[in-house]
């Protein structure tokens, strides 16, 4: 029984056909899973039979029998826990800003499985908005000049009094620290856009007439803009190793993407959710069961209106303080062409 269980596990571990996906990909990926389907239905047929010849009822439910454990270990047995452990968050109210506040300076410095179990319950969770902009800069320990992190260590130059100056230059180290959390997340909202909007334009892509040959195009002249100086002798391998790279990335992008498609502003409010699949290193920069972790998560809950409409007025007082007019407009203009 050890294998069967490991051959379901294996099987879970198999993640829907992305949609820009070449036709003979698509092609393996029907044959493949046909042949697993097949095999699963064979063991239906067959266990039926067995049971029914022994005199017992295939479709009676022993309700007083507890359902067999899942495996001990593996991606599988990680995901139901990590889902099992997300259920309270279901029942808890918002994220208040203060709350949101922490969490912007405190990422990155768990695992990243402990890093994604807290984003997938601010997710649940949502996120309130402050009164006003002024308790904002209250909250996040700003004042609106502090934007220009420079002038202030300009300031500090200009002080006489050397203690003075050494306080000056700890304010002026803290404002740094804290608009560097603050850069951090106006980068991320900014590169989730480009992102969703990739994902978007692959999938278009991929109906377009001459699609495919202008996918190998684009991947061609976009490894020329990520490494524009490589050689002859080592273009057609490091082509190759890019190309791969770039389906992880592709992947990544459809990612963001889906969990946009549902929770929408919520996905923007959190560096996390950066796709972090690299051209340069290959890897996707996620715990092993996150892929498993999400599939069950996407079906956990549905997002009701009030959340969305609270993630909104609280992104907007955010985008306010963190962009210039042309940049609110230009991310303004993103949730037009991506409503929730």
């Amino acid at each position: 029984m050890t294998s069967i269980t490991a051959a379901f596990e294996k099987l879970s571990s198999i993640e829907p056909l992305d949609a820009g996906a070449s036709p003979r990909k698509v092609q393996a990926f029907r044959a493949k899973a046909q042949k697993y389907l097949r095999l699963s239905q064979d063991i239906v047929t067959h266990l039926t039979g067995i049971i029914t010849a022994s005199g017992l009822d295939p479709d009676a439910d022993d309700s007083e029998s507890e359902p067999p454990p899942p495996p001990p270990n593996g991606k599988l047995t990680m995901a139901i826990k990590r889902i099992r452990q997300l259920e309270g968050s279901l029942t808890i109210s918002p994220l208040t800003p203060q709350e949101f506040a922490g969490r912007l300076y405190e990422t990155g410095k768990g695992s990243k499985q402990a890093e994604e179990q807290i984003s997938f319950a601010s997710l649940l969770r949502g996120y309130a908005p402050a009164a006003s902009l002024d308790d904002w800069y209250d909250i996040l320990d700003m004042q609106p000049a502090d934007l220009n992190w420079h002038i202030q260590s300009v300031h500090t130059e200009s002080i006489d009094d050397i203690s003075q100056r050494l306080l000056e230059r700890e304010k002026a180290l803290a404002m740094i620290q804290g608009g560097t959390a603050l850069r951090g997340l106006a980068n991320s909202i900014i590169t989730c856009i480009h992102a969703v909007r990739f994902a978007q334009e692959w999938k278009d892509l991929s109906t377009a007439r001459g699609g495919k040959k202008k996918k190998v195009e684009y991947r061609k002249a976009a490894f020329k803009v990520r490494y524009p100086n490589v050689s002859v002798d080592d273009y057609e391998s490091e082509l190759k190793a890019f190309t791969n790279r770039h389906e992880k990335v592709v992947t990544a992008r459809n990612t963001l993407f889906r969990i946009y498609s549902k929770f929408h502003i919520a996905v923007l409010l959190d560096p996390l959710w950066t796709p972090i699949a690299s051209y340069d290193h290959g890897t996707i920069g996620r715990s092993p069961s996150f892929a498993l972790t999400l599939d069950r998560f996407m079906h956990f809950s549905t997002p009701q209106d009030p959340y969305f409409q609270k993630n909104l007025t609280t992104f907007k007082q955010l985008i306010e303080i963190m962009f210039s007019e042309e940049t609110v407009k230009y991310v303004d203009e993103f949730l037009d062409e991506f409503p929730f």
